[in-house]
């Protein structure tokens, strides 16, 4: 019988996936490559200007005329203050001026509904309420606050970091003792195509360091939960946050883990957790099923001769598939083309 691994010896690359597959954070955050023509913006009800940020780079001037049109962003919950020390920063009504980037038809919208809904709410959809246009010029900041919803199923804001060139305005983000920090300046840097995002929940307080050059353009919305279809991921997507809402980072921490040769030296079986029962072909023993309880599963596993090490969530039942361990990094005994599952 293969050695096992100890709970108090696990090795780093399975401790790797498990952080990675488990990771849970009330924020979800990325780039997204978007058409030249998403990038326009029209304001000024009298006389209409308008603003090409594909092209900002070389118009810096533009961004100057963008942020005398904007009035003193205000703050306050009950009653609304002017105070440069606590918040300052340009703010544009949504009334009063007119972008051509549609958050819903980007598919943004799906993908901030994986990252932050959960349980029976990761089937409802999301609907956006762009609010307010920010800049941000040099020694602009805002100080930590939470926001105040704008209607009971108001749950979280997005806030939209537009391609123009800066240095400093991290968004930084603290909840239950933790603390993220947000740095779209770099992620945005020499590109024109391409906007950073992040969606937090509305419990989370946040702030805006000190932008040290340049002008930070944010366009920010009301998250409101909503009941109608939603649609697939935009191509040209990249996911930051959360880690297992990424494909490629979720393949890198399980490609190490099996090309450690301290795991299942001697063979095994490896198992994968799935949210509901799938059909399964023929000659594959279907080992766990959706709603069975975590001792069901301890059963299945003891039965198999084996230890579950993984478990992203506890809702999570468990399937498995036997494969004996071939040269380093490969591994035999499963069909191709008959995949036992996927999770939903």
């Amino acid at each position: 019988m293969p050695p096992r691994t100890t709970k108090n010896r696990l090795p780093s690359t399975v401790k790797g996936l498990r952080a990675t597959l488990s990771a849970s954070e009330p924020f979800c955050s990325g780039t997204l490559q978007l058409h030249p023509k998403d990038l326009e913006i029209y304001y000024g009800r009298e006389a209409g200007r308008f603003v090409d940020l594909a092209q900002v780079a070389q118009q810096l001037d533009v961004l100057e005329e963008l942020e005398k049109a904007c009035e003193h962003a205000p703050f306050g919950r009950e009653e609304t203050t002017m105070d440069e020390t606590y918040r300052k920063a340009g703010r544009m009504d949504a009334g009063n001026f007119v972008t051509r980037f549609d958050v819903r038809e980007s598919g943004l919208l799906n993908v901030i509904r994986a990252g932050l809904l959960t349980g029976e709410r990761e089937i409802d959809s999301i609907r956006a309420e762009l609010y307010e246009l920010n800049v941000y010029g040099k020694g602009a900041l805002s100080k930590p606050h939470t926001d105040t919803p704008r209607g009971e199923d108001m749950f979280a804001s997005l806030v939209v970091i537009l391609p123009t060139p800066h240095e400093g305005g991290q968004l930084v983000l603290r909840n239950k003792r933790k603390k993220w920090t947000f740095d779209a300046g770099p992620l945005l840097a020499g590109v024109n195509d391409r906007i950073a995002y992040i969606a937090f929940c509305s419990d989370v307080e946040h702030e805006v360091l000190p932008v040290l050059s340049g002008h930070r353009v944010t366009l920010t919305y009301g998250l409101y939960l909503a009941k109608d279809p939603h649609s697939a991921w935009p191509g040209g997507l990249t996911i930051i946050h959360p880690s297992n809402s990424n494909p490629n980072i979720v393949k890198d921490a399980l490609v190490a883990l099996l090309n450690d040769p301290g795991v299942l030296p001697g063979g095994g079986t490896l198992g994968f957790g799935l949210r509901h029962l799938y059909s399964r072909p023929n000659g594959v023993g279907a080992l766990g099923t959706a709603g069975r309880s975590a001792d069901h599963c301890e059963a299945v596993a003891e039965r198999q001769r084996c230890r579950p090490l993984l478990c992203a969530s506890g809702s999570w039942a468990r399937a498995a598939v036997p494969y004996a361990r071939g040269r380093r990094g490969t591994h035999s005994g499963q069909p191709h083309g008959q995949p036992v599952g996927q999770a939903a």
